[in-house]
């Protein structure tokens, strides 16, 4: 976990709502000067609103132009569409599981290239191989530190251009 500030005790409510204002500010000034950087598209896939919404506000603060789906299909069908540099893809959804959409992505010539990052809270060894053995690019269990998410993509993504 990351502490940006802290107050000590006795605190008024100004004090409190002044350090939320400047933090607030620092974000936005974050995000204003990444607007004018080149942005990697991303395309998370996910069943849980709540994670989609985690995943993007942290990726939008890092500079990445999040596209979001709940499910595979639609996910499929906006891999194909929107053709992002990375695709987070969950593994445990509904209907079409993350290894029959990473499946479906690694066999389209469309999509192949792609690189997947599989981004679930399976962590034993056997899932990791499983992932790996259809072609993920990378694993990512949660729950994932928001703040070092981007950074860890950035990284992984560099060193899958090596």
């Amino acid at each position: 976990m990351c502490v940006d500030d802290y107050i000590t005790k006795p605190f008024s409510e100004s004090s409190i709502a002044e350090i939320v204002k400047l933090k607030l500010e620092e974000c936005e000034s974050k995000i204003k000067r990444r607007q004018h950087q080149k942005k990697i598209p991303v395309l998370v896939i996910d069943d849980e609103a709540d994670i989609r919404r985690l995943v993007e506000l942290n990726l939008r603060t890092d500079g990445f132009d999040v596209c979001t789906r709940s499910d595979g299909p639609s996910g499929i069908k906006a891999a194909r569409k929107y053709k992002p540099k990375l695709v987070l893809l969950d593994v445990m959804m509904p209907g079409m599981d993350g290894l029959e959409v990473l499946t479906n992505l690694k066999w389209n010539k469309k999509t192949k290239n792609i690189p997947v990052f599989m981004l679930t809270a399976k962590s034993t060894t056997g899932d990791m191989d499983h992932a790996f053995g259809r072609r993920a690019d990378a694993y990512i269990t949660k729950p994932f530190d928001g703040e070092m998410l981007g950074r860890t993509i950035k990284k992984k993504l560099k060193e899958l251009k090596k």
